[in-house]
């Protein structure tokens, strides 16, 4: 794969933490990624994308 590729692929991923944080986190106060669940794994699932997406800053 292309430097082209991974350019868009760490940019797409930026651009998708940056929604999450504004859109979900600060407007609709939602604070997990999978909503079926406790409210202790909803956190542990908004953590681990919050390691990845922060990952690449």
């Amino acid at each position: 794969m292309g430097k082209q590729f991974w350019g868009a692929f760490l940019f797409g991923m930026g651009v998708i933490g940056i929604l999450d944080g504004i859109i979900f986190h600060q407007l609709l106060q939602w604070h997990s990624m999978v909503m079926y669940c406790t409210k202790a794994d909803q956190e542990l699932s908004d953590g681990f994308f919050h390691l990845v997406v922060k990952r690449e800053e």
